[in-house]
């Protein structure tokens, strides 16, 4: 399965070079903006003694390093080679949960089997598993400071399996989005699927 899933990520980065220098290319400049927001936060904080001040600069800081560190855990891969993706999870949601979550009060957790999978398609649920938990702390909660949300990741036969749900309600006019449109059509592509209830 991996050898035709490596197979399948060479042919995609050779059909569309220039789709795949371009997303190289955005987020390596999107990383030297952030590098660049931190720098101008340090200059800034060293330019007052105010302890509030400095206090929320620290804070602005870590959130915004965190959300480097998102932007980080999904670059796509430049090598075709076997990664874990418990832990490239771990490392994502700890990211998430920094940047995003602790702030309102929710807890995201992860169970995950010990699992090694190729590089592109670690990316792709990487991908898909940011997204859905970025949707679920803006429309899960909108009516309340805390909550969880759970990352489940197992293998079953030759099969992966990954979910994440959480405790929260959905709005009455909830709906798929943009970034859910797009995490259908990539699924389908790599003959996966994917399943949203509200």
């Amino acid at each position: 399965m991996e050898v035709a899933n490596t197979v399948a990520a060479r042919a995609a980065r050779t059909a569309q070079p220039h789709a795949w220098l371009c997303l190289e290319e955005f987020t390596h400049r999107a990383l030297n903006d952030y590098s660049a927001m931190l720098s101008m936060l340090g200059i800034a904080a060293r330019q007052t003694s105010d302890g509030r001040a400095l206090q929320a600069f620290d804070e602005v800081s870590v959130r915004l390093r965190a959300a480097a560190a998102v932007f980080h855990a999904l670059r796509p891969p430049h090598k075709m080679v076997l990664c874990e993706v418990d832990r490239q999870l771990e490392s994502l949601c700890a990211a998430l949960s920094t940047s995003l979550l602790s702030e309102r009060g929710i807890r995201l957790t992860l169970s995950s089997e010990p699992i090694s999978i190729g590089a592109y398609r670690c990316w792709q649920i990487m991908l898909v598993v940011s997204e859905l938990i970025t949707n679920a702390s803006r429309h899960a909660f909108h009516s309340r400071r805390d909550g969880t949300i759970v990352v489940m990741l197992r293998c079953r036969d030759q099969d992966l399996e990954c979910s994440v749900a959480d405790d929260g309600s959905a709005n009455q006019f909830a709906g798929p989005g943009r970034g859910t449109a797009i995490d259908r059509k990539s699924t389908r592509l790599n003959s996966s699927h994917i399943t949203i209830s509200y």
